[in-house]
């Protein structure tokens, strides 16, 4: 217990690893992209680096995993991948600057000439070629970036489990997360500035960033090898449970919405702070936009489950869609680029608040036993596939006309999809949607005991109560909203195995046959409030 706050020792380690590895992402992939503006890479170019990007980082996790599975060891490869992160980042520090590609320059091919030349701001710097800084770095960028979406996979994977494991809050956990990133990205930006006053843009210095990404990420393999942390592995292959997702309308729908969304996210995350280096924003200020994002974000993330029961899933979701509207309108008609402020504040609700929605809604549509699956697609679509459809066309739109024009033309795309999509909904899938609920069976788990809870969705936000049966042991009364006790069936964590309580559908089955449950039910378990969580 300290200053009155209850302190769960036992997730610790996950906290200072959430804290280190995510302060160590803020710290840098912010800045990447101007970082390839400061190479000289030009925006036609930085729009295919983001659209190929994300396609390469499909591939890491089931690498991962293979290698994993012959190793029997996923904390080494975590340990691995976070050493190869470290390296590649130091390479991509030392590629070459071309320099302005609009303008007249001397050149060198010489990566250690140009290296060196890069830490000078004389006027009559010399320059790479162009066309070796960008295949230099696109090569060493692929590499680091399947390392990074390997770290992310394994890190949310354990900590979705652990915190089942010792009975805590996803939200809670993700706080030292969010924390780590508001703190150290404006950090970043105030000695990127400092060390860069007097340069122009093409001379930036961008060390500080890579530095503090370079030493937080060797924090987080520390604490890895000296403690006591379980890492989980990664999602199995979801290619092969496709199939029997593409059956009801109301999963494609979801499923172009969600990507349509994650074309909105991807552009705002590639050229926002493009476009703020336009309106000559300092750095600092690029770093204070992730900070207002997190803050403001905290309190909405961790009250997510009242927004959702208050408001419903697609509710949720045409607000983002709407706020997207109003938020990219706000960045085409600003001329100080501080106005940008009140505009990332509504980060809350177009990526918090939307993801928990969309993560919820995937799972109540999945078919029985899919659920994994179902939200694996989902998070494909809006941060791989949607992300690289975003930079891809947001990037193309900068380069025919500008970033103003960009903005505004993907403010009404979002505006214009949370019209059609609220009428398709209320039209016509909302009924759908209550056909395919009354169907859906909800499954609770717990590995220690070998307990499986089967229920119909429709009840699952139903209040429910431990009380004491006529023989002693805890019993689970099942109330509706008008108080009336709908079913009591013996607690489940108590049961004998094999027991059929009654026609409620809650069944028993031994522990070996449970285990393989726990993944695809993690994260349901975070929306059910049954008297023992797992």
């Amino acid at each position: 217990m300290v200053c009155g706050i209850q302190i769960n020792k036992q997730l610790f380690p996950l906290k200072l690893i959430l804290f280190f590895w995510f302060g160590a992402a803020a710290c840098l992939l912010p800045y990447m992209t101007i970082h390839m503006r400061q190479l000289g890479i030009t925006v036609e170019e930085t729009a295919i680096v983001y659209t190929v990007l994300p396609i390469t980082q499909v591939i890491g996790p089931p690498i991962a995993g293979f290698i994993a599975d012959k190793l029997g060891n996923y904390k080494i490869v975590l340990i691995v991948n976070l050493i190869i992160t470290i390296i590649t980042s130091v390479g991509i520090m030392f590629v070459p600057s071309s320099g302005d590609p609009d303008a007249p320059q001397s050149k060198t091919h010489s990566p250690l000439e140009a290296a060196k030349d890069q830490e000078l701001s004389a006027p009559h710097q010399t320059y790479a070629s162009h066309a070796f800084t960008f295949w230099l770095y696109f090569s060493i960028r692929i590499v680091f970036q399947i390392t990074v979406g390997i770290c992310f996979t394994l890190l949310d994977a354990t900590t979705l489990v652990l915190c089942e494991r010792h009975k805590s809050s996803f939200g809670k956990e993700r706080f030292w997360a969010i924390f780590a990133t508001g703190l150290f990205s404006p950090i970043c930006g105030l000695l990127i500035d400092h060390l860069s006053a007097g340069k122009d843009e093409f001379s930036t210095n961008y060390s500080p960033s890579f530095h503090f990404f370079n030493v937080l990420v060797l924090l987080t393999s520390v604490t890895l090898m000296v403690m006591s942390v379980e890492v989980a592995p990664p999602p199995d292959n979801l290619m092969k449970n496709i199939r029997p997702l593409l059956r009801s309308a109301n999963t494609w729908v979801l499923f172009i919405v969600i990507f349509i969304l994650g074309t909105l996210w991807g552009f705002v995350e590639s050229f926002l702070f493009w476009y703020l280096l336009d309106l000559n924003s300092p750095k600092y200020l690029l770093g204070l936009t992730l900070t207002t994002g997190a803050v403001i974000g905290l309190p909405f993330l961790l009250s997510s489950e009242w927004f959702v029961a208050k408001m419903g899933n697609v509710n949720l979701m045409i607000l983002a869609l709407v706020f997207y509207f109003i938020r990219f309108g706000g960045y085409s008609l600003i001329e100080n680029p501080f106005w940008c402020i009140p505009f990332e504040a509504m980060e809350a609700f177009t990526y918090h608040l939307m993801w928990c929605a969309a993560a919820t809604y995937a799972q109540k549509l999945d078919p029985e036993g899919l659920t994994a699956t179902m939200v694996g697609v989902v998070g494909g679509l809006h941060y791989g596939v949607g992300r690289a459809a975003g930079s891809m066309i947001g990037g193309s739109l900068m380069a025919i006309f500008n970033a103003r024009i960009a903005f505004r033309i993907m403010g009404y795309v979002a505006g214009v999809v949370a019209v059609v999509y609220s009428l398709i909904y209320y039209l016509y899938l909302r009924k759908e949607e209550k056909r395919v609920l009354n169907k859906k069976v909800v499954i609770k788990t717990d590995s220690e005991n070998g307990v499986v809870m089967k229920e119909g969705a429709d009840r699952e936000m139903e209040k429910r109560e431990t009380v004491m049966g006529s023989a002693g042991e805890p019993r689970v009364e099942v109330i509706g909203d008008d108080g009336e006790v709908l079913s009591t069936v013996t607690d489940p964590l108590t049961a004998v195995d094999g027991v059929k309580e009654d026609d409620n559908d809650v069944y028993l089955k031994p522990k070996e046959r449970c285990d393989s449950d726990v993944s695809s039910v993690s994260v349901i378990s975070a929306t059910l409030s049954l008297s023992h969580p797992i």
